[in-house]
């Protein structure tokens, strides 16, 4: 809630930066899932969502085609079904299914990947991310069957891109030593409060070990994780800052 970022607020002489990995759950879901198509993209610098969007609606999309393809891109390798994307995106239910399907053609091994770990709670297995955490499931009934799948999707997804995060703010923390202070941690970002002098370089120095860090403790990382900067007297309204 944007009001309530307003709140948070800087001293005079300071300002505010965010970090942020860009589309951390679909990178990790590349390199989780091992697919040629998402890794390709990201290998390549591009952007996921425009890519889609010149799959579905050619290379003249809109930004409103962006937008929708960005809430199937989030949705789909989460096993949204049909009728919730229908819903969402307000379009019929067979169209969301058409772009389900065709999402998937293009990219096999997501598919893989989350009908295998949808799988893995009904077979009692313990899942497991890349860096040890564990999450094992109770009885699975046919009320709880689609929440159970889902959170097994979720739960390595989830975790690799949160503790990313985590790494690189231990990392970072010694660093900004006299240069700035971190003050928030959210998900996928670092939110530090620093003087405007020492501006640039921290956020050099921040984007730098935000990634690094994938590729420190993800074992043969093959996709790129880039971190995006933002800047501005209140959380609630940051802007871009060109790296």
């Amino acid at each position: 809630n944007k009001d309530i970022k307003n709140l948070f607020t800087v001293e005079e002489g300071n300002v505010l930066m965010e970090v942020d990995y860009s589309q951390a759950e679909l990178r990790t879901i590349a390199y989780l899932s091992g697919d040629e198509y998402m890794k390709s993209v990201y290998q390549k610098g591009s952007d996921l969502h425009d890519e889609v969007a010149k799959e579905f609606f050619g290379p003249d999309f809109t930004d409103e085609q962006r937008t929708f393809v960005k809430s199937i891109n989030f949705g789909i390798p989460y096993g949204i079904s049909a009728y919730s994307l229908a819903d969402d995106l307000d379009i019929p239910e067979a169209e969301a299914q058409q772009y389900i399907d065709e999402w998937f053609a293009e990219k096999p091994k997501v598919k893989e990947f989350i009908e295998e770990y949808k799988a893995k709670p009904a077979r009692g297995e313990i899942l497991e991310t890349p860096l040890g955490r564990k999450r094992r499931f109770g009885a699975i009934t046919s009320k709880n069957k689609w929440l159970v799948e889902r959170e097994a999707i979720n739960f390595p997804v989830q975790s690799v891109a949160s503790d990313m995060t985590l790494l690189s703010a231990v990392r970072l923390n010694p660093k900004l030593d006299g240069l700035a202070k971190i003050v928030n941690l959210v998900h996928d970002s670092i939110v530090i409060e620093v003087p405007e002098e020492n501006l640039m370089e921290v956020a050099e120095l921040t984007k730098k070990t935000m990634e690094e860090t994938p590729e420190i403790y993800l074992d043969d990382l093959d996709v790129p994780f880039t971190a995006d900067v933002e800047v501005g007297q209140s959380w609630g309204k940051l802007e871009e800052l060109a790296i």
